[in-house]
């Protein structure tokens, strides 16, 4: 559902004012009643954007350390919201 409205700026390089267009925000908002109408009575109370970190290879990936026993994982190029349960 998210991933929108925030253009990729050369160099990486952030917007200063990080707020989120109202036009995106509207735009997700019909994407969320048309997918489940029965939230078309609420209303959105908050929206962010950021910047969006890729892996070079733009691969989810899931790591032990043998040493720490300590998991991670990382990588969902912009869908860590909705898989992330899948990493455990």
């Amino acid at each position: 559902m998210g991933g929108r409205g925030v253009p990729y700026r050369y160099g990486s390089h952030t917007d200063v004012n990080g707020r989120t267009q109202q036009a995106t925000i509207d735009q997700l908002h019909t994407i969320l009643t048309t997918l489940l109408p029965q939230t078309a009575g609420c209303r959105i109370d908050h929206a962010w954007c950021g910047v969006l970190g890729v892996p070079r290879d733009w691969c989810t990936t899931v790591g032990l350390d043998p040493r720490t026993r300590i998991g991670w994982a990382g990588g969902y190029v912009g869908l860590g919201v909705s898989s992330s349960n899948l990493s455990g």
